[in-house]
């Protein structure tokens, strides 16, 4: 085999002279079988057909000029690295694709490119698959976007104030982010604080969400040893969710009493109290807990 400027066995930082192309066969040989031969029972039934070799996938890499080719279509130069090959679970390791998931493993129908395009791809048509990348990697929408991965994982960085992140969530229907936010300091998120629902700076419509997500995230597992009782029966209202137009002072000693429990079924509009545990405050307003 004629090695090519891409691969250099002396120059190959995890296995010295280990042909990665060898590798990347393998892998093909494997993918290619049915699901009986792989002992799964779902999947293809019958294999695929292979007529590449690992010197055809060296002659192919050299071709790509160690790029991947999708890619490269959308004048965008990614290289690949063979180094890869042996790390696990990695997006960017070098993946054969078949470009007409039509066809087999065969000469003209493969391509090596990244394993997460790879796994982007599936049987998509190339036409529209190609459409499809160019808005992925459309610079625009990156620059439109609100970006916020950066503000939630380096929180000692966290620019965003603290309502603003929060708010981003509630917009986005991510109630349980939104929970984790206001379980968080502004500073640092693994300086935990009390429980305390703070919605001053939101909208109304915003509040509710809020301490309804705080209802759920402290809900407890059904639990027939306690005194429960409905909710709705407790405090005098056509159904338990409807309790999240109190305000806040109410949800802090509900959250802090600990005597919210789900109901046995796991119903959606109710839940349960723990009839002993329930502030006392919150019990004189409203009705007589029946007998």
């Amino acid at each position: 085999m004629v090695e090519t400027k891409y691969y250099n066995a002396e120059t190959f930082n995890y296995w010295g002279s280990r042909n990665p192309f060898l590798v990347l066969m393998a892998n093909v040989n494997q993918s290619a079988k049915s699901a009986a031969q792989k002992g799964q029972q779902y999947g293809r039934k019958e294999a695929l057909e292979v007529d590449i070799d690992a010197e055809y996938l060296e002659w192919l890499f050299s071709e790509q000029q160690g790029c991947c080719p999708y890619y490269e279509q959308l004048g965008i130069i990614k290289k690949l690295d063979l180094n890869l090959l042996y790390v696990r679970f990695n997006f960017l390791t070098p993946s054969v694709d078949r470009i007409d998931s039509n066809f087999g493993y065969i000469r003209g129908n493969v391509v090596i490119t990244f394993r997460g395009v790879n796994k982007l791809k599936e049987s998509i048509p190339y036409d529209e698959f190609m459409n499809q990348l160019a808005i992925f990697e459309n610079t625009t929408i990156r620059v439109q976007s609100k970006n916020i991965i950066n503000k939630l994982f380096n929180p000692k960085s966290n620019k965003m104030e603290y309502l603003e992140l929060l708010k981003v969530f509630v917009d986005a229907g991510e109630l349980p982010y939104a929970m984790k936010v206001l379980n968080q300091t502004k500073g640092v998120a693994s300086k935990p604080i009390t429980t305390t629902i703070d919605t001053s700076g939101l909208s109304e419509n915003e509040r509710l969400k809020v301490r309804a997500a705080a209802r759920n995230e402290h809900l407890q597992p059904f639990d027939s040893t306690k005194n429960l009782k409905p909710a709705s029966e407790v405090f005098g209202v056509t159904k338990g969710a409807s309790l999240v137009n109190r305000g806040d002072e109410y949800w802090n000693d509900m959250i802090q009493s600990g005597s919210m429990y789900e109901t046995e079924r796991g119903s959606k509009t109710e839940f349960l109290v723990d009839v002993d545990c329930v502030p006392e405050k919150w019990i004189k307003k409203t009705a007589t807990i029946a007998a």
